[in-house]
């Protein structure tokens, strides 16, 4: 498998997506390779083309190619005027003419301030205009960033919703095949959900499944299935999200069985339990819309045999010990639930879609506890640390 460049990871996560701002945030310095000093003279300063750098991988070795001067960007190849790279074995590209606003964007994204995101990708595509960065990479990626900031507003004003798709779509329509293109679709499939349009979002989510086959990426590949189930269990289409998940374990499963790279092998391995576990949750709502004691029991069993399966890993760990906490919380046993769900927060803080959703059950079992102020501290949390997630949407 080809090293995924800037790739979201903590997807349902995948996906789940699938996600914070902190990530996006990241992949864009990584590819903007800002220095946080740079002053305006700096950037009008002509001392003759600013270089670049890419990092690539060739035959499990990570590479760079500094000092060479980007003329095009894609998935299928990374050109400059001595030759290029396949876009498929890309990592990074340190972009020499990023101007100094993406500093302030992304320094903005990583403390989730939406408003000061804005205004510095803003002033990114205002330096495009002056002729400070006269590349047209920077239509694209300014526009990235601003499709992320506008994710952080609509949180509080779902107009930002409809400005984040208009940014995202911009984005693709500069680049149809970026190496972006993961976080483009996943950011024009969030807005849509924001706005209750599952259907449009599953036909990004299904373009992202096409992209990562058409940039031989196994990740962007595996995500797109975790969104399309997302899509369909936002739509009620629980069979459809059942079947997505189960696709997303299969492929992500048979990637990591010839991966050679190990860090690669085990984040697929990793997204192949929590698709399994994923799964799961179609059968516990299922079992939940019915109320059946045998649903329930049906639930229990397919849970508590993932570790059999898939080993004790933290993962599966967690869905196992949210899933008994569910369970008994549908059952009317809110104080046995919780002790659940806050043994996912404490022991399992590394699985982010877990711990978002035991953060929301324990808002409930609070709330039928009767204790407010402990309802609405967990809300708090929720909505502080995964303020992205479905569960925040939830609240």
């Amino acid at each position: 498998m080809r090293n995924e460049f800037n790739m979201r990871t903590n997807a349902p996560r995948i996906p789940t997506l699938v996600g914070t701002a902190v990530l996006p945030a990241l992949a864009l310095a990584m590819t903007c390779g800002i220095a946080l000093g740079k002053t305006k003279a700096d950037d009008k300063k002509a001392d003759g083309p600013k270089t670049d750098s890419i990092v690539y991988v060739q035959g499990g070795e990570q590479k760079t190619r500094a000092k060479v001067v980007v003329s095009s960007a894609d998935w299928d190849a990374v050109k400059f005027k001595a030759g290029s790279i396949g876009g498929s074995t890309v990592v990074d590209i340190v972009w020499g003419d990023a101007p100094r606003e993406y500093a302030q964007g992304l320094r903005a994204l990583r403390t989730r301030d939406g408003r000061a995101a804005k205004d510095a990708f803003v002033g990114c595509m205002n330096a495009r205009a002056a002729g400070i960065v006269e590349r047209a990479w920077i239509d694209e990626l300014a526009q990235v960033g601003l499709g992320e900031a506008y994710l952080l507003l609509a949180l509080k004003d779902d107009a930002a919703y409809g400005k984040a798709k208009n940014a995202f779509q911009a984005a693709l329509d500069a680049n149809a095949k970026s190496l972006h293109a993961n976080q483009i679709l996943r950011g024009l499939a969030e807005a849509e959900l924001g706005q209750g349009n599952a259907a449009a979002a599953q036909k990004h989510a299904d373009a992202l499944v096409t992209a990562g086959r058409s940039a031989r990426r196994p990740l962007w590949e595996v995500d797109g299935l975790f969104l399309r189930a997302t899509t369909m269990r936002s739509s009620g289409n629980t069979a459809g999200a059942g079947t997505a998940y189960k696709d997303a374990a299969r492929v992500a499963g048979q990637y990591a069985s010839t991966e050679k790279s190990p860090s690669a092998k085990k984040a697929l391995a990793s997204l192949q339990r929590q698709a399994a576990a994923q799964a799961g949750w179609v059968v516990l709502d299922a079992a939940i819309a019915s109320r059946k004691p045998a649903e329930f029991d049906k639930a229990r069993t397919y849970f508590r045999s993932l570790t059999q399966k898939l080993g004790r890993e933290p993962e599966v760990l967690a869905a196992v010990e949210n899933a008994l906490g569910v369970i008994k919380f549908a059952t009317d046993d809110a104080y046995g639930a919780l002790r659940h769900f806050q043994t996912t927060e404490v022991k399992y803080f590394s699985v982010a879609g877990e711990v978002a959703r035991s953060l929301y059950y324990q808002s409930k079992c609070w709330e039928k506890l009767g204790d407010a102020a402990m309802q609405k501290a967990r809300a708090k949390d929720l909505s502080d640390y995964y303020p992205k997630s479905e569960w925040a949407r939830k609240l």
